[in-house]
């Protein structure tokens, strides 16, 4: 029996860990509490689970504490280790013994109220959070001065992110100062928190260069260290640079941080950095090397953060329908439902849009009827927003109703992204509003639109933004090369629009301008120009309103570098697009 391992179970080959069978151990207990008694028992319970917490043996200290039928105890056993098990960010240790723990213990115990709130931030169960809080500030009036201070301070960089979130970022720069002022320098994790928030928050209230010049001082004073902490800065400064476009400092910061998380196996570090420098050769149109950094993201599934993970595989869909590899595009798309358990509504949101990139507008636009805007702005650093691909639906079609519903969706998401100098976010909104007044009629509107767009990207490197939204473009574009502040990167991105559609490039109309420089709805339009159709008359042939007669007339006198009908049809007969008898 013994050799059985019915007794005595040996853990290792040396024999130096062993533990009894689970029949054997269950007899010793029944045997204990016979001969000695319940409280006896209870009381050998209570001096194991003591012994263990001070052997730092937290999960048998719990069990032991737990089974004395003292909670409290057991709970402040947990407690105590908030500090050292946050600075090694081991959420889920952390999570396992909350999870222990009865859930009245936990949630009449301040410090444990903390440590739920910041896992659940961690996972970015945002919603979470507050009730949390609530629950920690009716605690907090028991305690004394001194450690309410300390907690409070602990807590105030998530009651700064939650502030952000609820478009209030000079109320959350108020909570990251406080925990600067406050939180002890042993608390690694929450101080570099406070930091990262804090950055963030400097920017967003339009003090981004004091927040650079800041995060750059306190990296340099690091000395070439390379941990948590220093990881933390750098990705504050991505986070910043990537709002504001800078793309060449993001990609040098990015290119460190990845650099130093290999170094030291900083796993959450280099899943973060891979998003950066996906996300800068994604906007740079440089689709084969996205792909790489997304895919490596991606290939961390089980090791670097969850949300990393997510944004390469946001990524890599997008790269993937840019590509027109449309299989591959919706394969990531299923592995990204199974990583998330389809619990984000952005999954939806991104595969209307790789619906409207096949041309499916009929499955795009069920998904848009379906869409709720939140009651709160969105999280524009997330790679998918789906206010801004309803827009983006909504603004390719023809019908006044849906242009307008498109340019309504629009104005909070840029009125944000101004209030919070998100560069990325105002240059997408732009053009996106560009597009829907366009297909308004509203020329001037949308040509003042698609300048401010052009004008803020000038310096970003965006290329993407303006590409990603398609045939839609090249009017708008081909406009602005009237205009000398914009001519420049306006025939850049025209040509590139070019190349994607699989046209030849042309960055102005002439007499070898290509057969096919005009969509299949422009060459319809002019055909029943040539024909001497009144807009109206065209508008009830193509079944599309007015408006719409008037946008792609204009395109086509865009592409063909004229101003009216008669010179537009007499050009595209010497080009051969319309024959004599038209």
């Amino acid at each position: 029996v013994t050799a059985a391992g019915l007794f005595v179970i040996v853990l290792d080959e040396a024999g130096e860990w062993r533990r009894y069978h689970p029949l054997f151990a269950e007899l010793l207990r029944l045997r204990l509490q016979h001969q000695y008694g319940a409280k006896r028992v209870a009381e050998l319970h209570c001096a194991a689970g003591r012994w263990f917490a001070g052997q730092g043996m937290i999960d048998e200290a719990i069990r032991h504490l737990l089974a004395s039928g003292d909670s409290a105890a057991a709970a402040e056993v947990v407690a105590e280790q908030f500090q050292p098990v946050m600075n090694r960010e081991d959420w889920p240790r952390l999570e396992r013994w909350l999870a222990m723990l009865p859930e009245p213990a936990v949630m009449n115990h301040p410090v444990l109220l903390l440590a739920r709130a910041w896992c659940e931030q961690f996972h970015f169960a945002l919603p979470s959070v507050p009730p949390l809080l609530a629950r920690f500030d009716a605690l907090v009036p028991t305690l004394d001065l001194a450690t309410a201070a300390v907690l409070e301070a602990r807590a105030a960089p998530l009651r700064a992110f939650i502030l952000m979130l609820r478009s209030d970022p000079a109320a959350a720069l108020a909570q990251t100062e406080i925990s600067l002022k406050q939180t002890p320098a042993e608390d690694r994790y929450i101080r570099s928190m406070a930091v990262y928030f804090h950055a963030m928050m400097l920017h967003m209230v339009g003090r981004g260069e004091e927040a650079e010049a800041w995060l750059l001082d306190l990296l340099r004073a690091a000395r070439g260290r390379a941990d948590a902490f220093t990881m933390r800065l750098q990705f504050a400064l991505c986070t910043n640079y990537r709002a504001s476009g800078k793309m060449e400092k993001l990609r040098a910061i990015a290119e460190r941080m990845l650099a130093d998380a290999l170094a030291e196996g900083l796993s959450l570090g280099e899943g973060w950095a891979l998003v950066y420098h996906g996300h800068v050769a994604y906007e740079m149109n440089d689709l084969a090397e996205a792909e790489v950094q997304y895919a490596a993201g991606i290939r961390m599934m089980y090791v670097a953060h969850a949300a990393a993970v997510r944004e390469c595989l946001f990524g890599l869909t997008l790269v993937q329908a840019a590509q027109h590899r449309f299989d591959d595009a919706a394969a990531t798309l299923a592995q990204l439902r199974e990583f998330r358990a389809g619990l984000d509504p952005e999954i939806d949101s991104l595969a209307a849009r790789l619906a409207l990139a096949q041309g499916d507008q009929a499955a795009a636009m069920r998904w848009v009827n379906s869409f709720r805007p939140g009651a709160l702005p969105p999280f524009l650093h997330w790679q998918e927003i789906p206010a801004l691909t309803a827009a983006r639906i909504l603004a390719v079609t023809d019908q006044e109703a849906t242009l307008r519903r498109a340019l309504e969706l629009l104005e909070p998401v840029a009125a944000w992204a101004e209030r919070s100098h998100s560069i990325w976010r105002s240059v997408e909104c732009a053009v996106l509003r560009a597009v829907a007044l366009d297909g308004l009629g509203r020329t001037q509107a949308a040509d003042d639109a698609l300048h401010t767009a052009l004008y803020l990207s000038e310096d970003t490197c965006y290329r993407r933004t303006f590409l990603d939204i398609g045939p839609r473009l090249q009017g708008l574009l081909a406009r602005q090369m009237r205009r000398k502040s914009t001519a420049t990167i306006a025939r850049l991105l025209l040509r590139e629009l070019h190349d994607e559609l699989g046209q030849q490039a042309q960055p102005s109309i002439s007499a070898e301008a290509p057969v096919d420089a005009l969509t299949a709805r422009e060459m319809e339009v002019l055909t029943l120009l040539a024909r001497r159709y009144a807009n109206k008359e065209i508008a009830q042939e193509m079944f599309i309103t007015p408006n719409t007669v008037k946008r792609h007339t204009l395109q086509v006198f865009a592409k063909l570098g004229v101003n009216d009908r008669r010179t537009a049809v007499e050009k595209a007969r010497q080009l051969g697009l319309l024959n004599d008898e038209l």
